[in-house]
């Protein structure tokens, strides 16, 4: 029940919005979505592993990892309307009450910052950035070049 009900609000609510904007869009011949993601899409990444067991994000990053695949799929159909659909990723913890469990203390990433990578994305060139998976640090400093997750 737990597993569907992460696809559900993860996965399912994105397609569905997606399903309601686009078609105003597409009359429009343009426009912008951004998919917010996350880490857990990659986690746990590829084995073996050094310690067996424990608890996983199967759903949470599941979910995520298929937002990744249904974002660069619409984006695909898209293009020609000039909609531009992308991905974006916080390149560290953002301030949430499960990120506050899951990392502990007060060294989070400033939401004002996650806020304005959203709407640079959002008002990316289609022609330049769609279907893309990014990172917020990314889309902010590019003169740093790609550096995707920075905590380790």
């Amino acid at each position: 029940k737990g597993y569907r009900l992460h696809f559900q609000i993860g996965l399912f609510a994105s397609y569905r919005l997606m399903q309601l904007v686009l078609p105003d869009m597409i009359e429009l011949g343009r426009g912008g979505i951004v998919n917010i993601s996350s880490l857990a899409a990659f986690v746990p990444g590829p084995g073996p592993y050094a310690r067996p067991g424990g608890p996983t994000v199967v759903a949470y990053g599941g979910n995520k990892a298929a937002l990744h695949h249904l974002t660069q799929a619409v984006a695909f159909e898209v293009a020609p309307h000039n909609v531009a659909v992308n991905a974006l990723l916080p390149s560290e913890p953002v301030l949430t009450p499960g990120n506050r469990i899951a990392y502990g203390g007060n060294d989070f990433a400033s939401v004002d910052d996650f806020a304005e990578a959203t709407l640079q994305v959002a008002l990316a060139d289609p022609a330049v950035t769609t279907g893309q998976i990014l990172w917020s640090e990314d889309v902010l400093h590019p003169e740093l070049g790609t550096r995707g997750w920075l905590r380790s």
